[in-house]
């Protein structure tokens, strides 16, 4: 029997809706999620009511919005234990000691990337990025990061699969452009980028591969923009580049 039968379309639907939660502002209405998700409004205002009962959303009474319930905090501690992140936590606590900048681990999903791990800076000014979080592949440092890991037939279907969304005056979306832009830094290895997806926010990021190519993610450093210069790039950069190396022998040597 095909892998096809045996997927439940009511889960994979309600799975979009929470994906779609997580992007953006982080809430939305019935309508708006209707459009993102492609599905009709009753369909979509049936799952969240679903969801709701079991606080795996919440409805603000006010606006009549949604965003995600405190409910779904229940597979946070399951998700700490996952191997990936179990393996790079330490890694990234060394490097959050050594750069005194905030460290996020992300992959690559259906959607985008996504924020798996986040450890961050002392410092009273940080960004504002947190597990869970949705970044773009095409524009960033560590969405172009993961790209910059793959294969090129991979990143084209990423790019030329649905127009490229503008976060900043400073988003790249042609995606011929940003194709050239990854092939290039792929000669680098890694990839230094400022206020394309947030204002104000510089990130230095380096691919990660993982199980030769079943996972592809990224190891970043983040910070405001005024903390950045291109001193801070040369010293951090041979850092992430051990950092992602540790990472990926650990978790070979596992058998992960």
């Amino acid at each position: 029997m095909e892998r096809d039968s045996y997927i439940n379309q009511s889960i994979s639907r309600a799975i979009k809706v929470l994906e779609a939660l997580c992007q953006g502002k982080g809430e939305a209405g019935v309508s708006e999620l209707s459009r993102k998700v492609g599905l009709h409004k009753s369909v979509v205002h049936r799952i969240l009511v679903t969801l709701e009962e079991n606080e795996w959303v919440e409805k603000d009474e006010n606006s009549g919005k949604y965003r995600l319930g405190l409910g779904i905090l229940s597979v946070r501690s399951s998700l700490m234990r996952h191997p990936l992140i179990a393996v790079s936590r330490p890694i990234m606590m060394k490097l959050l000691e050594l750069t005194d900048e905030t460290i996020v681990l992300a992959v690559e999903n259906k959607i985008g990337a996504i924020c798996i791990e986040k450890l961050e800076t002392p410092r009273s000014v940080k960004l504002t990025s947190e597990v869970g979080r949705y970044f773009p592949l095409h524009a960033g440092a560590t969405g172009i990061a993961i790209l910059i890991g793959m294969p090129e037939s991979r990143i084209r279907s990423h790019l030329f699969s649905k127009p490229l969304e503008r976060y900043t005056e400073r988003t790249w979306t042609d995606p011929h452009k940003v194709l050239e832009r990854v092939l290039k830094l792929k000669e680098l290895g890694y990839a230094t980028i400022t206020g394309e997806v947030d204002e104000g926010a510089t990130a230095i990021a380096v691919p990660l591969v993982i199980r030769h190519g079943e996972i592809y993610g990224s190891l970043t450093i983040g910070m405001p923009e005024y903390r950045f210069s291109e001193e801070k790039e040369r010293e951090f950069v041979p850092l992430l580049f051990e950092a992602a190396e540790e990472i990926t022998k650990a978790l070979d040597a596992s058998g992960i």
